[in-house]
């Protein structure tokens, strides 16, 4: 060029970094540098694959049996005449508990009505009182019968007739 400006250079593109696409393969000085030992080698034919539960798999899975035979010692009423009908609503709603045992509190109970599509106003106008009251005078439901008689009290989640289908 007339005025020593070389040509190569581009007065608008200055001397920013180089951006790369995803789709341009990386040559081997970009490439990350894996060295041979963090290279597993592959399963033995009779290797059947089951790995070791990590301490904090492990520690939650201890939990949770705690929590299940905690649970289990509570006076909770279990036996119900209608339980085949209680369950059907349960099932109408798309909402599973797996724990029979496990005690009614309102944070679980919230949760799962919220799962379910029932907001705090209509728990309480089905029931006619708010959630923690309605667990104060009942206190021996385990979840899934408080879940189920709230989501009856709305009228939304009607079973199939015959129970439980």
């Amino acid at each position: 060029m007339p005025n020593g400006t070389p040509t190569s250079a581009n007065p608008l593109q200055g001397n920013r970094p180089r951006v790369y696409s995803s789709f341009e393969p990386l040559s081997d000085s970009q490439a990350p540098h894996v060295s041979p030992h963090q290279i597993k080698p592959p399963k033995a034919l009779g290797d059947t694959g089951v790995k070791p539960m990590p301490s904090l798999l492990a520690s939650a899975h201890r939990a949770q049996k705690a929590r299940r035979a905690h649970w289990a010692t509570l006076d909770l009423r279990q036996q119900w005449a209608d339980e085949t009908y209680l369950r059907a609503h349960l099932k109408a709603a798309g909402v599973r508990i797996n724990a029979t045992s496990e005690p009614a509190t309102v944070t679980r109970m919230k949760a799962l009505l919220r799962r379910a599509g029932v907001r705090s106003p209509e728990v309480q106008d089905a029931v006619g009182m708010p959630l923690q009251c309605f667990l104060e005078s009942n206190p021996r439901l385990p979840l899934w019968v408080a879940v189920a008689m709230v989501l009856e009290a709305t009228g939304r989640f009607t079973p199939v007739e015959g129970g439980a289908a």
